[in-house]
């Protein structure tokens, strides 16, 4: 089943929700280790060291989905879900949560807090975090955490939104242009990046067991297969996914967490889309709109 329509933690069978023995107990130790102190990042951080799925073959935790996991009131047993987590449980993370959130009520209403996409550098690709100040002309910058950048750009929360409304909204218009990228240009899974890790520290010891190495490395072009597969994979999903889909009003943190994987914001202030294949499409915010495909190719815009 690649897509979640039911809470993880729960599986379906012979059309009626049951628990999952393995996701259900991944839920306890996520409620245990936010009630512990680890922060939302800390835990989706173990969650893929520990190479979890959150979907299968899937191992993309991040802070959204953990969150997503502490608030769902379904794991008390509603909605013809079997209980989970206690009431007690269920109260005590939600107290500590409201603990930790510093925002104003009005702010944690805003929409730009319902975008859980990451924002990109167009520089060094690091993440970028929104800094807010009520006394600059454009409150808003984005300032990219790596501390060798800490390049900031300045972008107005309604007019990113937008952009990435209308983006979203090309892509509708224009399933087409999504397409399988080069396998080299494909971004090594977890499980990938481990084997190679593991092989890396064979060749440093000082007597090699070339044999050993022989069969990681075919561990390694193995999974670099299934990797592309996945890929593959999940290109016909995304083309499907935006041609089932109408147009939005207004912006969806739902769709576009579906769709984009990341977003890269430009210093002349446009983005740029990282779809979940790991295709970048670029729509320019000129009066000659056009969207740059991974490869360098270009479509020209109706709009």
């Amino acid at each position: 089943m690649k897509n979640r329509n039911i809470p993880y933690g729960y599986c379906y069978n012979n059309g009626t929700i049951i628990v999952h023995p393995t996701e259900s107990a991944i839920v306890g130790e996520v409620c245990l280790s936010y009630l512990e102190g680890q922060s939302l990042l800390k835990i989706a951080e173990w969650l893929n060291e520990r190479l979890i799925e959150y979907l299968p073959g899937i191992y993309g935790w991040n802070k959204a989905r953990v969150k997503r996991i502490l608030e769902d009131e379904r794991y008390l047993g509603t909605d013809s879900y079997p209980r989970l987590i206690s009431e007690e449980m269920h109260t005590a993370i939600q107290g500590i949560k409201n603990g930790r959130n510093t925002q104003k009520e009005t702010d944690r209403k805003a929409e730009i807090y319902q975008l859980t996409t990451p924002i990109l550098c167009p520089i060094c690709q690091s993440k970028m975090k929104r800094r807010f100040d009520s006394k600059r002309k454009c409150q808003t910058r984005w300032m990219c955490e790596n501390l060798e950048c800490r390049i900031g750009i300045d972008k107005d929360d309604t007019e990113l939104l937008q952009d990435i409304t209308e983006a979203m909204n090309y892509l509708i218009d224009h399933p087409e242009l999504v397409h399988e990228v080069a396998p080299e240009a494909i971004e090594p899974s977890i499980e990938t990046r481990k084997i190679n890790n593991e092989i890396a520290r064979m060749l440093e010891n000082i007597e090699v067991d070339r044999d050993a190495i022989r069969k990681k490395m075919l561990e390694a072009v193995s999974q670099k297969y299934q990797d592309i597969d996945s890929a593959a994979y999940t290109t016909q999903k995304l083309k499907a996914d935006l041609s089932s889909m109408e147009k939005l009003e207004s912006f969806s943190a739902v769709t576009t967490e579906k769709i984009v994987k990341a977003i890269i914001l430009y210093n002349n202030k446009t983005i740029a889309f990282i779809l979940e294949n790991d295709q970048i499409i670029r729509k320019e915010s000129t009066n000659g709109s056009h969207s740059k495909t991974e490869g360098g190719t270009s479509n020209t815009a109706d709009n």
